[in-house]
Order: structure tokens, then sequence, then C-alpha cells
């Protein structure tokens, strides 16, 4: 077989150009996922309703439907403040949000090529084996006793090798936020038939909405149980003697001061009192192919794989409640502070 060094170095490069993970902005959406063309969803629909938009969409909305239910099954309990009583989340308060969909892609290529030139064995010629120490006397006679069996001239297989390698690899990343806020009394709102907690507009025109991340949209987020659990805890052990400049209720040191009219909170009764949900998942998805050769003068790739390719999507929902002030922001903040530093050293598997 005739060895042609372009058309081996083609085969090597060729799987580079087949992909795009890692060399250009990768979607939330996977390949296989549909864009909704114009004028499917109503007549003045203009514009197409990308795949990426249909997940974001639902993932949003489950996460407030979630919520909503979670904050209204919270509030049939209620708490005792002196000789009366109150739900567990005043009206007054909120909830910030924070929704991050993260994608990263990476794709790499590791030809590696050995060029062989084989040589004649070579001949080993051994003098024979002495038991005990072996020295030349006088007159080229050998000392020690000889062994029982002795080895004659060997031939040994030689050849020359010479390595050619290279790497070259790619990544790139996405991110999508929503930063979504809702008071409570707005989630208090009732659930009717035709909310948009029990209505969904892909749904009632026919068209199953783009659904690759399962995890978001399907899972059980958990939020009722650690709202309910979170609160009682709260009305419980809560805050006592917070000072006004920590919790935003002195106006010269909040960042603006209350509304006209506005009831202020009790803060020495613990209403400075946040709570915070963190939920991530991370979905790692990677492949690789090594086509391996072995001729008489070539062989490739035979240590790490040719080609290599993944994924990884990190969805990361952040819920803070609490009242509107200073403290609920520097909780949400903080929470956000520690999801970048932990995002800057997830690394982008290698094969």
């Amino acid at each position: 077989m005739k060895f042609r060094p372009l058309q081996f170095l083609s085969v090597l490069i060729s799987p580079w150009f087949l992909t795009g993970c890692g060399l250009v902005t990768p979607d939330i959406a996977e390949p296989w996922d549909r864009d909704i063309p114009p004028g499917t969803l109503a007549e003045d629909q203009t514009h197409k309703w990308p795949a990426t938009a249909q997940i974001e969409f639902e993932i949003r909305k489950r996460i407030y439907c979630d919520l909503k239910e979670a904050v209204q099954d919270a509030n049939t309990v209620a708490v005792s403040v002196g000789d009366k009583y109150r739900q567990l989340l005043p009206n007054d308060w909120g909830a910030q949000l924070s929704i991050s969909l993260a994608v990263d892609e990476f794709s790499e290529l590791n030809p590696g090529v050995a060029l062989k030139t084989p040589i004649h064995n070579g001949i080993v010629n051994f003098v024979g084996q002495y038991l005990g120490p072996s020295s030349i006397a006088g007159a080229g006679l050998l000392t020690g006793a000889p062994a029982a069996q002795t080895y004659g001239p060997l031939s040994l297989g030689q050849s020359y090798s010479l390595g050619l390698g290279g790497k070259f690899a790619s990544t790139a990343s996405r991110t999508d936020t929503f930063n979504p806020y809702w008071s409570i009394e707005y989630l208090m709102k009732p659930i009717t038939e035709k909310s948009d907690c029990r209505t969904d507009p892909f749904l009632e025109k026919g068209v199953i909405p783009a659904s690759s991340s399962p995890l978001l949209i399907q899972s059980d987020l958990g939020i009722k149980d650690w709202l309910v659990g979170a609160m009682m805890v709260n009305s419980t052990y809560h805050s006592y003697d917070v000072p006004q400049s920590f919790s935003g209720g002195d106006s010269k040191s909040s960042p603006q001061k209350p509304a006209k009219g506005a009831r202020k909170p009790n803060f020495s009764r613990g209403q400075t009192d946040t709570v915070t949900l963190q939920l991530k998942f991370v979905i790692v998805s990677n492949g690789n192919i090594n086509p391996t050769w072995t001729l008489m003068r070539v062989s490739a790739n035979t240590g790490s794989p040719l080609f290599s390719t993944g994924r990884t999507r990190t969805h990361d929902v952040i819920i803070t409640i609490g009242p509107n002030n200073e403290t609920s922001a520097w909780a949400f903040n903080s929470a956000q502070i520690g999801r970048a530093v932990g995002a800057s050293r997830i690394a982008v598997p290698v094969q």
C-alpha cells in the first residue's frame, strides 16, 4: 500500500468540519428541536418562535407556577404577632429570581502519526553464562564455573520511528439569564381554569413546544416544601433588634424612600429575614471517534482519540423571598456571585 500523506491528513481533519461544537455560538435548544414558523399560532404571528424561546418560555412558566402554588400554600399557615395573626408571607414582600441557562460546547482534534523504518535484525553475540564472578585471567581464560547452559548469538528486531502529532481545540459558551420579580400580593391571586398556569399558548394550537430541558420543565422542583418549611423556621427563630440601616428602614441610608402611605415593616419582629433557594441541573453529553491504522511503515492514532466533542448544559435557578429592602438585595446578589464563582471553576470535559 502506497502512503499518501495528503490523503491521510484529510482523513484526520475531516471530522473537525462535520460539527459546529465549539466553532459557532451554541444554541440552548438541541439540533432536533424545531422552530415554530410564522402564522402557526395566529394569523398575526409575523415572526417565528425559535426553539430556544419555546424552551425558555416553558421553563419560566414552570418556575412561576410552582412558586405561585408554593406561596399560596405557605400562606394557609398563620403566625401570631402579639394578639393578632398574619400570613407567613406578607403581601408587601417579593420574590426575586435569577434563571440561568448555560451551554458549553467543545471540540478537540488530536491527530497522531508515527512513521516507521524497518531495519534488518541485529545479531548479538554472547560469550556464555557463568556462575559466580567471571573475569579475564591470564592468557585470555575466564574464571568462574560455567553454567549448565550457555547461549549463542541472538537475532533481535530493530526499527526507527518518527512521531508526528498535533492538537486543535475549540470551546464556545452561551448563557441566557432572566431576572423576574413578583410581589407576594401578585402571587396570591387565585389560580383559575383560564389563568396562565392552566393554559399553554402552544398546546392550545395543537403545537408541542420544544422540551429539551426536561429537568427544569418536568422535574419536581420542590419549591413548595422548601418555602413552607423555611418560613415556618423563620417564624419560630426570627431576627430581633435589627438595625434600621441594615434593614433598609432608615431613609438616610436606604437607596430609596418608601412610598408615601406605605406600611412600615416591623423589623424588630423578624420581618427582615429572607430565604434563598438555589437549584442546579447539569447535563453532560460527549463522544469521540478513534480510527487506528497500523501499517508496515506508518501507524496512526494509537493513543488519544482522534476526535472528541461534547456539550454541557447547566441550568441554575436562584429564588430569594423577603421584604423589599437591602437585606433581600444583598442575599440575592450574594447568591448570584457565588454562582458565578462556582461556574468559573467548572472546566469543559475533555476526553
